[in-house]
């Protein structure tokens, strides 16, 4: 099943792809040449420069040249490119750049504080410490007042 996924996968981005590609580069060679790809004539054109003994003289002929003989290699490396492509990440991309906007928004002048990764440290476990002992003293002078007060009263009353 996953195999049939793929393969649908790639004949449908081939399809699409043929044809943006096709309308696209057509409409480039008409506008920088006066050249149509799917045009007999323009080919015969060509034919019959090259039969007649032509030459490349101008860079702009270059350009020409390079540019038909580029169209394929073209074609093939962007439909490998698409093929490995993850929709799933293209979908959503909108939604990751909203969330992103809204984030960098309300987020960074925030008055909430955020914690991450909150642990004990060694500082703060010592310092703890030093604090439960500074108390400790003060409570138990206390509290051994209370004992010594409930006991003379006690001592009081059975007299």
């Amino acid at each position: 099943m996953r195999i049939i996924l793929k393969l649908i996968k790639i004949f449908t981005i081939g399809i699409i792809w043929t044809y943006i590609f096709a309308i696209s580069s057509n409409a480039i060679m008409i506008i920088l040449w006066n050249f149509s790809i799917f045009s007999a004539s323009d080919w015969h054109k060509i034919n019959a420069f090259w039969t007649s003994g032509g030459i490349i003289k101008d860079t702009k002929d270059y350009f020409f040249l390079f540019s038909i003989v580029c169209l394929l290699p073209l074609w093939l490396y962007l439909y490998t490119k698409l093929c490995k492509l993850n929709y799933l990440n293209i979908l959503i991309f909108p939604i990751i750049i909203y969330n992103k906007i809204i984030i960098n928004r309300y987020g960074n002048d925030s008055k909430r504080i955020i914690l991450k990764n909150m642990q004990p440290t060694s500082i703060l476990i010592e310092k703890i410490k030093n604090d439960i002992e500074s108390i400790k003293p003060e409570e138990a002078n206390k509290s051994n007042e209370i004992r010594g007060l409930i006991t003379d009263k006690l001592n009081k009353l059975n007299k």
